[in-house]
């Protein structure tokens, strides 16, 4: 039986400007941020959200989504956001693909001495 919902966003490489990352904001809790090459799972319930990422205080993009029981949405971020064409949208073909290929395992990972105080296992 499934449960609970997901979505899924990626930010695709923009060749300038991927040195910043997006904040992510599901439903007005910032969830955390989003760097070029990289994709993000969240875990929601099923219904209605909103989707908001912010660059540099100013520049916004948002998105409302509805997803069913067991649904994972899958969403990907402008490629031009360095350029002013700012937006998010529901992944292409080639974007999903590109979200599998990444997986999760695109997150930038938590340094090794950061993640457990005493460095260990």
């Amino acid at each position: 039986m499934a449960t609970g919902a997901s979505v899924r966003i990626y930010r695709p490489r923009a060749g300038i400007g991927d040195s910043g990352y997006l904040h992510v904001f599901l439903d007005g809790i910032d969830v955390g941020e989003l760097w070029a090459n990289q994709v993000r799972t969240f875990d929601v319930a099923p219904g209605e959200h909103q989707l908001r990422l912010t660059q540099f205080v100013i520049r916004r993009a948002s998105l409302s989504f509805s997803v069913r029981e067991g649904e994972a949405l899958e969403l990907a971020c402008s490629r031009f956001a360095v350029l002013g064409l700012f937006g998010l949208h529901p992944a292409t073909r080639r974007e999903s693909q590109k979200i599998r290929v990444l997986g999760d395992h695109a997150d930038r990972p938590i340094p090794r001495d950061l993640a457990a105080p005493d460095g260990g296992a």
